[in-house]
């Protein structure tokens, strides 16, 4: 669902430089790296070489990656400039 949403252009992150931010549930298999620049975003269904890692509960993590949870949810490991960068770009709107 994530990568439904985040791929439209008014809602996904930006950076000047290419960045790359990986989920990683604890309660599910499931991995997904997001890779974006100031003009595409790229999800993949894997550890993909990020820059840094969000890992906690499935459903924390999808509220974090929506700017609904608190950074102090979820375990960070990495790159903290990209996790501001990725809180500042990342918009949510209704409609």
């Amino acid at each position: 669902m994530l990568a439904a949403f985040i791929l439209r252009p008014s809602r996904g992150p930006r950076s000047a430089t290419p960045s790359s931010v990986a989920f990683a549930p604890t309660d599910h298999d499931g991995r997904w790296t997001v890779h974006y620049d100031h003009e595409t975003v790229r999800p993949v269904r894997a550890m993909d070489n990020p820059d840094v890692t969000v890992s906690g509960m499935a459903s924390d993590l999808y509220m974090w990656a929506w700017n609904r949870l608190d950074r102090d949810a979820v375990t960070i490991d990495g790159d903290i400039s990209v996790i501001d960068n990725w809180r500042e770009t990342i918009h949510v709107r209704r409609g």
